[in-house]
């Protein structure tokens, strides 16, 4: 990008300041509202525009270049998902932590970080083999937790790639429950 795009986009990035303002809505709320001092943005998009969704996957294009292939990435939005697999729980640990590893260093590069809360893994099994160790997988000095299911592009997909908790979650009724028809 060079010429008149060049200087339209670096008008849009560059010299952008921010404030946070707070107001209770509460009327029995103490002291009202609260409004941050102006501080200089340096760093990401504005969010709502409508430039944000190109400038972030342009952003964030060659994180698949930091990791192996044939871990099938999935990036979606904010959301990467990765798959790995293997056939002994070493060297499944071993790969995931070693991806991790290398995600960490590309964010680090990039000035992103990864949300600790919102990151987990999913052991997939058949309903058979319930018996599926954890893993110890670690985020610098965070660890991953396991959980048992996920939202993935508007589904819940569970570590036993059956339909029940999507359809729980969907139609809200408690967990487990089922009903004959």
């Amino acid at each position: 990008m060079r010429g008149t795009a060049l200087s339209w986009l670096q008008s849009f990035l560059q010299d952008r300041k921010q404030y946070v303002s707070v107001t209770h809505a509460s009327p029995a709320a103490t002291g009202g509202s609260f409004t941050s001092d102006m501080a200089d943005v340096n760093l990401g998009v504005p969010q709502g525009s409508i430039l944000a969704p190109i400038l972030f996957i342009s952003y964030i294009n060659d994180v698949i270049g930091a990791i192996d292939p044939r871990w099938a990435p999935t990036l979606f939005a904010d959301d990467a998902t990765f798959v790995i697999s293997s056939s002994k729980n070493e060297d499944l640990e071993e790969a995931c932590n070693s991806g991790v590893g290398l995600l960490l260093d590309w964010f680090s590069v990039n000035s992103l970080y990864l949300n600790s809360t919102k990151t987990t893994y999913l052991r997939f099994h058949t309903a058979q083999n319930k018996n599926s160790s954890d893993l110890l997988l670690k985020a610098g000095i965070e660890t991953i937790p396991r959980s048992s299911f996920t939202k993935f592009l508007g589904l819940t997909i569970d570590e036993n790639l059956n339909w029940k908790e999507h359809c729980r979650l969907l139609c809200g009724t408690p967990k487990y429950r089922t009903r004959s028809l």
